[in-house]
């Protein structure tokens, strides 16, 4: 008998397995002083081949602030998608997935995020922004 010749096809297998099995992960963490907040943290992560999850969240929010998130997806001739989101007051974490979405014309590189919190009752109008980035993969 034969042996069988089934090689060439086996590592095909493997190969399409591997690869489906290896996303590349990237996560980018920052952490700043916000005043009466406390910190205010925020991370951003490419979770999926479609999706970049932001996490916003400061130690205390005792003068009902929001959370915010700002997500800008950088393509090869500057922004190709701008998402803006506010979570509900007085909360102290706020966590959102934003799609990317491709195109023939649009095939982004990269997510610019920026992590608020604004609008509380007592702190005169200040504002508190920190920054990550994610290479889109």
């Amino acid at each position: 008998m034969k042996p069988m010749k089934r090689t060439p096809a086996i590592i095909a297998v493997i190969l399409v397995l591997v690869s489906v099995m290896t996303i590349s992960v990237f996560a980018d963490s920052q952490m700043d002083s916000a005043g009466r907040y406390g910190k205010i943290r925020g991370s951003s992560i490419q979770n999926d081949s479609n999706l970049v999850l932001l996490k916003t969240s400061v130690n205390s929010n005792r003068d009902n602030a929001f959370l915010t998130h700002t997500i800008d997806f950088y393509c090869q001739n500057g922004v190709c998608q701008h998402k803006y989101d506010t979570s509900s007051r007085g909360v102290t974490s706020f966590s959102a997935q934003y799609p990317i979405n491709r195109s023939i014309d649009a095939i982004p590189h990269a997510a610019y995020c920026a992590h608020g919190i604004q609008g509380g009752n007592t702190v005169d109008g200040k504002a508190y922004v920190t920054y990550t980035s994610t290479p889109i993969t």
